[in-house]
């Protein structure tokens, strides 16, 4: 990998780089549609704000699924019904329904997705939030630093081996490689990786669970964002690795949810 590549699974999901294929689902999640909505929201609000916008993102997203999805996962049987040739009549119906057994299962998959909208993802968002304002208060900084395989002594280098969270190296980048890391007074230091058309947090509570969210780390720097377009001391990065909400996202939210 040049310096200018990144891996296909750091593009925006719209973009012609990004690769579906390339994600391993015992690894990283992917940053879904509707946490970039929120990330926005957050960039927009802030921590005081924020959660009533995402609020809104939400409804948007939960909206804009089941008219642009629900709709796709119904057979159309209008021709069937039209034809005169009794066999293939009968014929088409067997595979009609049988289309229809596997929309069914798509149906629940997104019913289950509508669900965590509606009564699990703002409890999380909520109780994050809460999360960030405290790491906040106790003191946090975000600094962007070349990340080395040793320790060379120099300022603003870190080896890899005292960063916490997931490793690097499965989301396809090697030291040495200049990232943007969020550093607790717990002495826990999180990179933020280029990730799906933003730069995400590498926490373990944020990519592990199926159903994960914005992470504290990431609601800090977005309320940070959220007050002067937030921009990381130490070294000179490309604008890539600050990334904190997608352009595309972006302006879908604002073409769209009233701020």
């Amino acid at each position: 990998m040049t310096k200018q590549e990144l891996p296909s699974t750091a593009y925006h999901p719209t973009s012609e780089q990004f690769d579906i294929e390339a994600f391993n689902y015992n690894g990283p999640t992917a940053v879904s549609e509707v946490e970039h909505l929120m990330r926005v929201a957050f960039a927009i609000g802030g921590l005081q704000n924020g959660v009533s916008l995402a609020e809104k993102a939400l409804e948007y997203q939960r909206e804009y699924e089941k008219e642009n999805i629900y709709q796709e996962l119904t057979v159309d049987r209008s021709h069937i019904e039209r034809s005169n040739d009794v066999f293939l009549k009968s014929e088409f119906s067997k595979l009609a329904d049988k289309r229809q057994e596997v929309l069914d299962e798509e149906r629940e998959l997104i019913d289950r997705r509508i669900d965590w909208y509606e009564n699990t993802v703002l409890s999380m968002i909520q109780n994050r939030v809460g999360n960030a304002k405290e790491l906040m208060r106790n003191g946090v900084e975000f600094t962007t630093v070349r990340i080395t395989e040793e320790n060379t002594g120099e300022e603003f280098e870190i080896p890899e081996e005292e960063l916490s969270g997931v490793n690097i190296r499965e989301y396809g980048f090697e030291p040495p490689i200049k990232m943007t890391v969020c550093e607790s007074v717990s002495g826990s230091i999180y990179p933020f990786v280029p990730w799906c058309g933003t730069t995400a947090c590498t926490g373990p509570s944020k990519h592990r669970p199926p159903t994960a969210t914005l992470c504290k780390h990431e609601l800090a720097a977005l309320d940070l964002y959220s007050r002067d377009k937030f921009n990381p001391g130490g070294l000179e990065v490309g604008e890539r690795f600050n990334r904190l909400t997608n352009p595309y996202e972006y302006n879908r939210f604002m073409n769209n949810i009233s701020p």
